[in-house]
């Protein structure tokens, strides 16, 4: 597990990330990089406000909750030097091999 300390973290609506399947059978996974802004479900119609911050529910395991609706993200940055960047892949362990 690799450790994150984010300056800021927000909650914001992101779209929907496609749908793949190598062998056209189920588990699905998704493609993070293709984002469509139709569900590919059924969605529940509630109201969710937008922006809120949620840095602080990201800091500790604790048993506080973000409650997400579907197409939602979570976006945290880390601090630079030229600003707040979202994090990416470089200085994270790599993700073990699926089996």
């Amino acid at each position: 597990m690799t450790r994150l300390d984010p300056v800021g973290a927000k909650l914001r609506w992101r779209g929907f990330s496609r749908e793949i399947t190598p062998d056209g059978r189920e588990p699905f996974g998704y493609n993070y990089e293709e984002v469509s802004f139709s569900s590919p479900g059924k969605l529940c119609r509630t109201i969710h406000p937008r922006g809120r911050r949620s840095r602080s529910l990201l800091l500790n395991s604790d048993d506080m909750f973000v409650i997400l609706q579907a197409g939602d993200e979570i976006q945290a940055c880390r601090l630079t030097r030229v600003g707040c960047r979202r994090f990416g892949p470089a200085g994270l362990a790599a993700l073990p091999a699926l089996c």
